[in-house]
């Protein structure tokens, strides 16, 4: 009698899971997913403190604005910009600051976009944040606060 033995050339006894290197694979596709995750929570919660500090800082501005525009009947140019708190404005003499005790002209707002007017009118001002992360804050006069893309933002 002839007894046949079926062909277990490449067959691993005792295993009835994946070869080896589908697990490597498997791995690899969930390292890489994992990375990616956690880049995003790290670069959302980067951008978050980058608003939160804007949002602090411009609250710092808003009063010693107003306080300018109560004294002079305007809020600071944009050629004269936020150093118009610290350092007379040329000519003006209705200033009576300045308005941000503690600061020289040149630590004034370092790396905000001070703008008046804007586009909605003649007596009022934006105060804008850098362009970090691909997305700039802005604040308007009016207590509007807006976001928007640093590549179309043109400012």
């Amino acid at each position: 009698m002839v007894v046949v033995e079926p062909d277990t050339r490449g067959v691993r006894q005792g295993s009835d899971g994946p070869p080896g290197w589908a697990w490597v694979v498997a791995g690899l596709f969930f390292a890489i997913v994992g990375l990616t995750g956690v880049f995003y929570v790290f670069q959302a919660a980067n951008r978050s403190a980058v608003i939160m500090t804007f949002r602090n800082e411009e609250r710092t501005y808003v009063q010693p604005l107003e306080a300018f525009r109560s004294d002079c009947g305007r809020y600071p140019t944009t050629k004269e910009g936020m150093k118009a708190l610290v350092q007379r404005p040329h000519g003006l003499q209705s200033w009576h600051g300045p308005y941000l005790k503690g600061l020289s002209s040149g630590d004034v707002a370092p790396g905000f976009n001070y703008k008046s007017p804007t586009e909605k009118g003649s007596d009022t001002f934006r105060i804008s944040s850098p362009a970090q992360l691909g997305e700039i804050v802005s604040l308007d006069s009016d207590g509007t606060t807006s976001r928007q893309a640093a590549a179309s933002a043109g400012r």
